[in-house]
């Protein structure tokens, strides 16, 4: 008898501290972004005063980090444009974020764009997870520029870079 009231007491225990845990976490699994959920509280924004190590030819020690924007979700691909917005692939969809931090979709569906560069043209291109790499915008100029290499088709294309020739780097 008494060592059945010692197991229910550690089943017990054993499920509390189960149940705190998840309470702890919102109910999410790791790597989930925050609310929206029953009873879960939305994430909570990054710490403002963070510094970059030193990245030698790249960045000094201590140079400020600034969060342009928080809780976009499954972001990529951030490039700078010259009028201070910055282009990102959010959940699928191709955003520009302006330097006040408002948020607009250029495309709804870059077919899992992961790299993106702007061509001399003033096109944008993308390396796809859809195993090509793709003019996506402006619209109506929208093509499959490759989707192989030397008779062989990408695995994933990842990042691309394009040169003032008009040339595409992937890789």
């Amino acid at each position: 008898m008494k060592s059945k009231a010692i197991l229910v007491a550690l089943l017990c225990l054993l499920c509390a501290v189960a149940a705190f845990g998840q309470a702890r976490e919102g109910g999410q699994r790791r790597g989930q972004g925050g609310g929206g959920g029953r009873g879960q509280q939305p994430e909570q924004p990054p710490a403002m005063d963070k510094v970059t190590p030193e990245i030698p030819g790249v960045v000094k020690a201590g140079t400020k980090i600034e969060i342009v924007k928080f809780g976009l979700g499954g972001t990529d691909a951030g490039m700078g444009l010259s009028d201070g917005s910055i282009l990102v692939t959010s959940r699928g969809s191709l955003i520009k974020i302006d330097p006040n931090g408002n948020t607009t979709t250029i495309v709804e569906n870059t077919e899992q764009a992961a790299g993106l560069t702007i061509d001399p043209k003033g096109r944008v291109i993308a390396a796809q997870y859809s195993k090509k790499v793709s003019v996506l915008y402006p619209k109506g100029s929208e093509e499959v520029l490759t989707d192989s290499f030397d008779g062989k088709p990408y695995i994933r294309p990842n990042d691309l870079v394009a040169d003032r020739k008009g040339g595409i780097r992937s890789c």
